[in-house]
């Protein structure tokens, strides 16, 4: 691969791994709340429709047989790095065609609504400092397409426990099941989004449950046993000293 591929590839990661959560969180904010006693013929239905070719797209994507058919036929160490752009993509595209379902449900005022946003932004905060706390350039690719680049092997992280993950085995879920819940101003559609993004969320952690328990063994075991999968508990779970294999990531 030469340095321009590399330089291209990489800035497409991070800008597809970047640009469309914080596009979703403006989105949620300040375009899906918007209110109208006009309702939009089909609405409904589209949209449940178009969440779930994302969630399949998306699904799909992270599957053990998609990534060796993916590897079967290009480098693995573009997997990731393909997987990620093509999220960002079906995301893009989501908030692109979702159809208003403007018909307001409520809008809370005063003290409890200026409580209500902070939380919103607030947990868009945590999920930031949660990112801090995982091999985020593992997580998005950029590292695996870097040893690409140099010839160097790809090497897998160890499974490290740190910073909220010491409360909570899944705290972006939580961080993001907070940001579709805080809402001040709740629509039909912004309703209808949180509703089947918190499900597709619930359900993806029992794989993300499932995956690490396979990847990584006793050592996960040993943290499920201790840390709460979403509620956090009120001491950080410190690690015991063991084997190194595979780091805890954020949803996928």
């Amino acid at each position: 691969m030469t340095k321009r591929a590399f330089l291209v590839w990489r800035w497409a990661v991070v800008f597809f791994a970047n640009v469309p959560n914080l596009l979703m969180v403006a989105w949620l904010f300040f375009w899906v709340t918007r209110t109208s006693p006009a309702p939009v013929a089909g609405a409904l239905g589209w949209n449940l429709a178009l969440f779930a070719a994302f969630a399949v797209i998306h699904s799909l994507t992270a599957t053990h047989a998609w990534k060796r058919l993916f590897c079967s036929v290009f480098p693995e160490a573009f997997e990731r790095a393909t997987y990620v752009v093509v999220s960002g993509v079906t995301l893009l595209t989501l908030l692109a065609l979702w159809r208003p379902m403007p018909a307001l449900l409520w809008r809370i005022e005063g003290a409890a609504g200026h409580v209500l946003d902070v939380l919103f932004w607030g947990a868009l905060g945590a999920a930031w400092w949660v990112s801090r706390h995982f091999d985020e350039a593992a997580f998005v690719g950029t590292r695996q397409l870097a040893a690409h680049f140099k010839g160097a092997p790809i090497v897998s992280a160890p499974f490290v426990v740190e910073g909220p993950f010491r409360f909570s085995r899944h705290p972006m879920y939580l961080a993001m099941l907070v940001l579709l819940w805080s809402a001040s101003t709740m629509t039909t559609g912004r309703l209808l989004f949180a509703v089947v993004a918190s499900a597709y969320f619930l359900i993806g952690l029992r794989f993300e449950e499932r995956r690490l328990s396979r990847e990584v063994g006793e050592p996960y075991e040993l943290y499920r046993q201790h840390v709460p999968v979403l509620w956090p508990r009120l001491t950080p779970w410190t690690q015991p000293d063991t084997p190194p294999r595979t780091v805890v990531d954020r949803p996928a």
